[in-house]
C-alpha cells in the first residue's frame, strides 16, 4: 500500500437518523474544540481529532461506529460489514423508509457536507455533496429531473444510473481524470477508513484492506516479529518468538527453555487483543479514520492506557475509541473536549455537559463520578 500523499481530510461534523437504535437524529459534533492549553495535538484545525466514547450499555457506541462506516460499504471495494451486524437497519420504532447519513468535511478551511439516504444498506435513495450552501451533485435515483452534477471534468459524462446500489459518487471518481474534485477525496477518505473491535469474534473490520489473513500472517510476512516482542515486553509480556510453517501456512511459536508451542495457544484474551491491535497497527500509516469499539474490554488499565497514548500518538489519521474505563478519563492524556458520553439518543463532550471551568489540573474522572457532567 502506497503512503497517504492527499491532503487531511477529516469528519468535523456526523449525523444519522433512523439507523438501527437511533429513531431520531443523533450528532457527532467534532467542530467545538475548546481553547485547553494542554494536549492540543489531540484536536487539529479546530476539530476534535482524537477522542474516546463512553456510554452504559446498550446506548449505541457500537451502532455510532457502524453508521459512520455506513458509507464503505457504497463509496469503496474495501471489505465490507458482517450483514449480521446490519439486522434490522432501519429502526423500528420510526415510520419513514429512509435512513439518512450526513458527514461534515473539513479540507484546507473548506467545508464539505456529503449526504444521502438509503432504504436498506445496499439501496440508495439520493446523494448530495454540498459546499456552502451550493450543490456540487445531487442525484435522485427516482426522480432524476432534479439532479445535478457541477463537477469539473464531468462534462462529457453521462450520469444515468439504473442501479440503485452503484454510488453516483464511485461512478463518477471510476469515469473521470481528475485526482483533485472533493468527489475524489471522499472517495479516498472512505477507502482509509478502518472499523474493528478486540472481542472473540476473530478479525472483525470493516474497510481499508479486503479479505482475510491469519494474524500469524501477517506479523510474519510485514516482518515484524522483533517489532512484536518489544511490543509485548511494553506491556511486561517476555516472549521469544519464531515463524514456522504448519499446514501450508506460516505460524508463530513461543520459545520456552524446555521446547516451543504455538503462539496461539497459550495466551490470554487481553494478550490476544494485544496482537490484533498490533496486526492492524502496522497499516496506521495508511487509515483515514479509526473506530475502534470496546478497545480495551480485555485489558488491565495501565495496558488500555499504552495503547491509548499509542493510537493518539498516530499522525495524520482522525481515531475515536470506546470504552467503560474512566481511568482514561484524565487530563494527562486527553482532554475535556475529547472525551464523549452517549446517552439517552445524544452524544456530548465532557466540555459541554458542564458550565464549570475544567483546568488541566481537575480530576476528570472524580468529577464524572461526582455527577459534575449533566449527560
Amino acid at each position: 500500500m502506497n503512503k497517504k500523499k492527499e491532503g487531511y481530510l477529516m469528519i468535523r461534523r456526523f449525523s444519522v437518523r433512523n439507523f438501527r437504535g437511533f429513531k431520531d437524529e443523533i450528532v457527532l459534533d467534532l467542530s467545538k474544540a475548546r481553547d485547553y492549553s494542554f494536549n492540543d495535538f489531540l484536536v487539529k484545525n479546530g476539530v476534535v481529532n482524537k477522542g474516546v466514547i463512553y456510554g452504559k450499555n446498550g446506548t449505541g457506541k457500537s451502532n455510532l461506529g457502524l453508521a459512520l462506516y455506513d458509507l464503505t460499504f457504497h463509496l469503496t471495494d474495501k471489505q465490507k460489514p458482517n450483514l449480521n451486524l446490519f439486522l434490522n437497519y432501519r429502526n423500528l420504532e420510526n415510520e419513514k423508509e429512509l435512513v439518512e447519513f450526513k458527514y461534515e468535511f473539513l479540507f484546507d478551511n473548506e467545508i464539505y457536507e456529503y449526504s444521502y439516504g438509503k432504504t436498506s444498506i445496499d439501496q440508495l435513495q439520493y446523494e448530495k455533496i454540498e459546499k456552502d450552501g451550493k450543490v456540487i451533485i445531487f442525484y435522485d435515483y427516482f426522480d432524476k429531473e432534479k439532479n445535478e452534477i457541477n463537477v469539473v471534468d464531468t462534462d462529457s459524462l453521462r450520469v444515468e444510473l439504473h442501479d440503485n446500489r452503484l454510488s453516483v459518487l464511485k461512478y463518477i471518481y471510476r469515469n473521470t481524470p481528475s485526482n483533485d474534485s472533493i468527489v475524489s477525496k471522499i472517495i479516498k477518505f472512505a477507502e482509509g477508513m478502518l472499523w474493528f473491535r478486540c472481542l472473540h469474534d476473530g478479525n472483525n473490520y470493516i474497510g481499508l484492506l479486503k479479505g482475510s489473513a491469519s494474524l500469524d500472517e501477517i506479523v510474519i510476512q510485514n516482518n515484524k516479529i522483533h517489532e512484536f516482542e518489544l511490543f509485548l515486553a511494553e506491556n511486561d509480556l517476555k516472549y521469544k518468538l519464531e515463524a514456522r510453517v504448519l499446514n501450508n501456512g506460516n505460524v508463530l511459536v513461543a520459545k520456552f527453555k524446555n521446547g516451543e508451542a504455538l503462539f496461539s495457544s497459550i495466551i490470554s484474551a487481553g494478550t490476544s487483543a494485544l496482537w490484533l491491535y498490533f496486526c492492524w497497527s502496522i497499516y496506521f500509516e495508511n487509515v483515514s479514520f479509526l473506530f475502534l469499539d470496546e478497545f480495551d474490554a480485555f485489558y488491565h488499565y495501565e495496558t488500555a492506557e499504552l495503547v491509548f497514548k499509542a493510537i493518539n500518538n498516530q499522525k495524520n489519521m482522525q481515531s475515536f475509541v470506546t470504552s467503560h474505563n474512566t481511568y482514561l478519563m484524565r487530563n494527562s492524556i486527553t482532554r475535556p473536549d475529547c472525551c464523549f458520553i452517549l446517552t439517552g439518543g445524544k452524544i456530548n463532550s465532557l466540555s459541554e455537559c458542564t458550565d464549570k471551568e475544567i483546568r488541566e489540573a481537575h480530576n476528570l474522572e472524580k468529577m464524572y463520578r461526582n455527577g459534575a457532567f449533566t449527560e
